[in-house]
This record gives structure tokens, sequence and C-alpha cells, in this order.
């Protein structure tokens, strides 16, 4: 009993296992297909560009080398002036102040011609007359117009000019009463160092001298004045 049914579980087995010949059978087999992995999103940070650029040349404004044009100047400063009369041992002066304004135009590059207006006033001057020595209590005055030239030196802005000039001495007593001269001739010397301060002025010290010669009442005036300024000159 045992035999048989060891026997007929066999051949279940067998028959379960090993498919009759001629026949046909279908096998399904069933695979599970995992899902597609999700998009994968790769940022790439842009990369800075090196742009090379060619250096622009800098417009650099030259530097003015020369004088031109419409001319116009104007000085004041301290200055010393004396008038004397050799025949009678009259002499008149002391320290005051002297000025000019000149206006003109240029000829060529750095050559000016210009006409001239100035003068010095010296207030409380010094009297010698005989010998004796005294303080008066007027006011005396040099004044002058004409036309003179100057001259640059470049690039060291430097001048030297003349001035050739009608000549007139005037003392003022204080109350009202002005005593003139006649009109006499001066000449003056000028030497001015000069700094650009714009496109067109400059200005700078100066060094102004002047001699002249001025009849009076039958005598002679030698005037001498010198002064120290301050220039300012647009060319």
């Amino acid at each position: 009993m045992k035999e048989r049914l060891v026997l007929s579980l066999a051949t279940l087995a067998l028959a379960t296992l090993v498919p009759v010949a001629g026949s046909a059978q279908t096998v399904q087999v069933t695979a599970t297909v995992p899902p597609p992995p999700p998009p994968v999103t790769v940022t790439v940070a842009p990369q800075p560009m090196e742009v090379a650029v060619a250096p622009m040349p800098m417009e650099v404004a030259p530097a003015r080398e020369e004088h031109s044009g419409f001319f116009f100047r104007g000085t004041v400063g301290p200055g010393y002036g004396r008038a004397a009369v050799t025949d009678v041992d009259l002499s008149v002066g002391g320290v005051g102040v002297g000025f000019r304004l000149e206006i003109g135009g240029s000829v060529m590059p750095n050559l000016a011609i210009y006409a001239d207006l100035g003068g010095m006033g010296i207030p409380s001057p010094k009297v010698n007359y005989g010998g004796s020595s005294g303080t008066s209590s007027s006011t005396l005055g040099f004044a002058g117009i004409g036309g003179g030239l100057c001259y640059y030196l470049m690039p060291v802005n430097l001048y030297i000019g003349t001035v050739f000039r009608a000549l007139q001495l005037s003392v003022d007593d204080g109350s009202g009463t002005t005593s003139s001269s006649d009109i006499g001739f001066g000449a003056s010397l000028m030497v001015g160092k000069e700094f650009w301060v714009g496109p067109r002025w400059s200005l700078g010290p100066a060094l102004e001298i002047e001699y002249g010669r001025v009849p009076d009442n039958g005598v002679t005036w030698s005037v001498f004045s010198a002064a120290v300024t301050l220039s300012i000159t647009r060319n």
C-alpha cells in the first residue's frame, strides 16, 4: 500500500514536470519592470567671459606754450618814488603804491604791443631842500599814459617789457588843491615771471623801474620809481 502511494506520487510528479510529446504548452512569465529613473537636472554655473579690451589713449590737453591774441595786464604793488631838481637841491620822495593797466594784442606769438596807463601815489613824502628835511602832509603822484611792448621767453613764461609814455607830477595838499607839472617823458622797464592759472590767464611777480624828466616852471624834475608788483595777464 505504501509502495503504491509513493509510485502514484512519483507518476503524478513526472506527468506534471515532463510534457507529453506532441502537445504545446504556453508558459507565461510575468516580469516586474522598475519605473524609469527621474530626470536628472544638471545646473551649470555660467563661467565669466574674459574680454580683452585694448586701453584707450587718454587725451591730455597740451600745455600752453605761447601767448597770442588779445592782451591785457594789470599790475599793483609797493614801491619807492622820488622826484628831484638838482639845480636847487630839492627832492621829494617816499614809499608808495604803483599800478599799471595795459591793453593790446599780440603781433606774433609771444610778442605783444599795448597801450599803457599807470602811476604811483606816495602819501606823506619826505622833502629835502637846501640841506633841511621834513615830512610833508601832501601826497606826491606820478602818472603817465603811453605805449609799450612785451616779449615772453617760453616755455619758462618769463617776460621783459618796456613802455614809453607822457609823464606828469602832481601834489595833493589834502584840502582839495592839486598842483601839477608840465608834461614830460618817461621810460619804463619791466621784468616778470608768470605762472598759468587757466587756459589763457597767468599771474606772478614783476619788477618795474621807471626814469623820466618832467619840466615845471623853468626847472626840470628828474623822476625815478621802482616797484615790486603782482601782475595778472590774459593773453
